[in-house]
């Protein structure tokens, strides 16, 4: 039977649950993960204070994620994910109340890095335990497919919201969403996974190689989502244009993902992953000259294609390593380089100021992933 594999997924009742959740989460923070930066310029940050949230966010998440996993023997996986919900709403009624209170940021960020935390790490874990290794590659497709169906014009509906309701209604509706996402993962047993991580594990010579992807991974993912952003948002001053243009990543990214995640499966998926590298790190260095809403719009629908090129093969091989290794650790090993590379990328862009400099960064940087 032809994608029965897809059909056992889709009745993987623990695996199904899980994503339930995740897709509801990812509609919400894709309503307004993008302007968050943008939101913080609004009300009168400078650019510097919006680049030290990130850095703080980073710095808290890679101090929060090897103790928070840790509980994961004791709490339990989905209760894990179920946990950072209620810290995820905290953080969007801090940001909710920002103006009024003047909360400092670094609390903020700290809040956000424990949703985060107790979240991410316990998704991709249940994936790995859940996922059929010879088909993991096309079970990710469509997954990302489902979620990125969902999300596709969420970025736009959240600037529209912003336009003509306020960012307080569209947090009002992002906390609500979110209050009820983890509805669907108590209809099966819990997971209790153990997790013992060391420091030694990120230099065990085995490591290193893997350890520079993941740094790079973080270094491209902060360029990509906070310094691309706020960079759009500088030249365009518009939310309307910052959602428009999100979505025109999620459209051309979603359009060829199910056909990747197939393919993943039966060409190697390293040639895929090549054709992604070369293709994105060439289109880092024309986002240099980027300064109109056109050349956004055509970088961004290249970019999406590109990247996911990448993404999807990438992700594949990443779960594939996780499953021959311990799992749950090689995972909060993945956090810990991600969160590095994060706050490496935030340092430079807060000590030269140079967005086009870290726009080269992110060129070569995603080179190394030629490694993985």
């Amino acid at each position: 039977m032809p994608y029965k594999h897809l059909l056992h997924f889709a009745l993987n009742k623990e695996l199904s649950e899980v994503y339930i959740t995740h897709i509801v989460k990812s509609f919400a923070l894709a309503l307004i993960g993008v302007f968050i930066p943008a939101y913080l310029i609004k009300l009168g940050y400078p650019i510097q204070s919006v680049f030290y949230f990130y850095l703080y966010w980073a710095l808290c998440l890679l101090m929060a994620v090897v103790f928070i996993t840790k509980l994961y023997t004791k709490i339990g996986i989905k209760h894990s994910i179920f946990l950072s919900m209620p810290i995820f709403i905290l953080y969007f009624l801090l940001l909710y109340s920002l103006e009024t209170y003047s909360w400092n940021l670094f609390f903020i960020a700290a809040v956000s890095a424990l949703a985060n935390s107790f979240y991410w790490p316990a998704f991709h874990i249940e994936f790995i335990r859940s996922s059929d290794r010879k088909h993991r590659g096309e079970e990710l497709g469509t997954m990302n497919i489902l979620a990125q169906l969902t999300v596709i014009f969420a970025p736009l509906l959240g600037g529209v919201i912003i336009f003509y309701l306020g960012f307080k209604v569209l947090f009002g509706l992002v906390a609500l969403l979110l209050l009820f996402s983890p509805i669907a993962l108590f209809f099966s047993k819990e997971v209790y996974t153990p997790v013992e991580f060391s420091l030694k594990y990120l230099f065990h010579k085995e490591h290193l190689k893997n350890f520079s992807v993941f740094f790079v991974e973080g270094v491209i993912h902060y360029v990509e989502s906070v310094i691309w952003v706020v960079f759009i948002f500088l030249i365009l001053k518009s939310f309307i244009s910052l959602g428009f243009l999100t979505t025109i990543i999620i459209l051309f990214t979603t359009s060829i993902t199910f056909i990747l995640g197939r393919l993943s499966d039966i060409i190697s998926k390293r040639k895929l992953m090549r054709i992604g590298i070369f293709s994105s790190s060439v289109i880092w260095f024309f986002k240099t000259m980027a300064n109109s809403f056109v050349h956004f719009s055509i970088i961004n629908s290249l970019f999406g294609m590109a990247f996911t090129f990448l993404s999807v093969p990438y992700t594949a091989l990443f779960y594939n390593k996780a499953a021959k290794h311990r799992p749950a650790e090689f995972v909060v090993f993945r956090e810990v380089c991600l969160a590095l590379g994060r706050v490496v990328i935030m340092l430079f862009i807060i000590l030269t100021g140079s967005f086009i400099g870290s726009f080269i960064i992110a060129g070569f940087s995603s080179l190394v992933f030629t490694f993985f």
